[in-house]
């Protein structure tokens, strides 16, 4: 980072940022959680790249205005860029502006200026129809509309499916799931089944015809995967955790805060239905998928 670097400042945040990929990929982030030393990695290629997206929209920010040069004369102007960002960009990007910038100077965001807090009540994500929404017809894509809703994949996860990726899974009413080889952090994971049974026996179906090719061919961008994601999260929540909140007691009792403070949800159910989405966290299953469970 000294000011005699005759590097461009994309090259120096590549080369900052490839470092860390390089020390983190193929470790484990669970146990550098547990020992405080996840500041100088990355742990995968696409937290990479957005990490690199954001800090070259910094450092750009901070040549244009500032005629910076290196990453080391753009680290007083990082409260100044993200006081900009605020005039302009949701709380989640302003978040990940912050969150970028500081994994580029091994950094907590806590050295930075205060950034706006992420509300549920301010998420636009589907929630409710959008203009996109008419360039879809659920009717013409039936099959992968009910596929969605019936195992909660991703869209890469959608688009890397074979029809031989139907495996036995317990944990499912009707006995088989979708094996997925490589989901987010590169993790495996068998989601269930959560349908009905006839939904059930047409899934089966088509994964025996499919064999070891693809199940789809193409998935149309306009589909609202994620909202398919939170339909299938909401349902195997409900088929699986007690209807009595009153039941749940102790540590398994999930308390939620903010615009849903007071509702209560079994923990261990949520850690089940996480695991499924492929995101082990409970605090993600209750904020930002269980939309119509109060």
């Amino acid at each position: 980072m000294g000011h005699k670097n005759k590097k461009s400042l994309v090259r120096q945040v590549q080369e900052n940022l490839q470092e860390k990929l390089n020390r983190g990929v193929g470790t484990s982030k669970h146990l550098d959680k547990r020992t405080g030393s996840t500041g100088d990695k990355i742990y995968s290629f696409s937290t990479f790249q957005s990490y690199l997206k954001h800090n070259i929209q910094f450092t750009n920010y901070c040549k244009e205005n500032f005629g910076c040069k290196t990453l080391a004369d753009c680290r007083s102007h990082v409260d100044d860029y993200l006081q900009h960002r605020m005039e302009y960009c949701s709380a989640w990007t302003v978040k990940l502006d912050a969150a970028s910038i500081g994994k580029l100077y091994g950094e907590s965001t806590t050295a930075f200026c205060p950034t706006p807090s992420r509300l549920r009540t301010d998420v636009v994500r589907s929630r409710g129809p959008k203009g996109m929404d008419k360039h879809f017809s659920e009717v013409k894509n039936a099959n992968l509309v009910e596929f969605c809703r019936s195992t909660g994949l991703r869209r890469s996860e959608l688009a890397a499916c074979r029809g031989s990726h139907l495996v036995v899974c317990p944990a499912s009413s009707h006995g088989v799931g979708i094996y997925v080889p490589s989901g987010k952090g590169g993790l495996a994971r068998i989601t269930p089944l959560v349908c009905s049974k006839e939904a059930a026996e047409r899934i089966i179906q088509q994964c025996k015809a499919a064999g070891d090719k693809k199940l789809f061919d193409k998935i149309a961008t306009s589909a609202d995967i994620h909202s398919y994601r939170a339909n299938f999260a909401s349902a195997y929540y409900s088929a699986i955790a007690p209807k009595d909140t009153s039941t749940i007691k102790g540590h398994d009792r999930y308390i939620c805060r903010g615009s849903k403070a007071g509702t209560v949800y079994s923990r261990p159910h949520l850690r089940q239905v996480s695991e499924a989405l492929g995101h082990h966290r409970e605090c993600v299953v209750a904020n930002s998928y269980l939309h119509d469970l109060k």
